[in-house]
């Protein structure tokens, strides 16, 4: 059975994942420190993390086996990285999100080099 993430790639990948969870936790803080103010932006902060999360932790998971479900997990996570980046711009950790986002979907999508 042929591993639907090569090993070169799993690095890549893991990286972008925890940099996806790094963003999940920055925005957990900024929807605490802003629910006094804006208690409905920092609900929608807070479901953006949580969904950011759970689907960065779920691939990181699932990596280790480099099947079919871990790239679609990372895809998964690449995606909703990139459309739940619109309501954080405003705190500008979404810009971050959106090119980790890019930079995930790149890394699997991309051909594999030969050698």
């Amino acid at each position: 059975m042929t591993a639907a993430i090569t090993e070169d790639r799993v690095t890549g990948i893991k990286r972008l994942l925890w940099v996806a969870l790094a963003c999940a936790v920055v925005l957990l803080v900024a929807a605490g420190l802003i629910s006094g103010r804006n208690g409905q932006y920092a609900v929608t902060l807070a479901v953006v993390a949580v969904l950011v999360a759970a689907a960065a932790g779920f691939t990181l998971r699932a990596l280790p086996a480099r099947d079919a479900r871990a790239r679609r997990g990372a895809i998964t996570t690449g995606i909703l990285m990139v459309l739940l980046a619109v309501p954080a711009v405003q705190i500008w950790v979404g810009i971050v999100m959106a090119i980790a986002g890019v930079g995930l979907l790149f890394v699997v999508f991309s051909k594999e080099v030969d050698r």
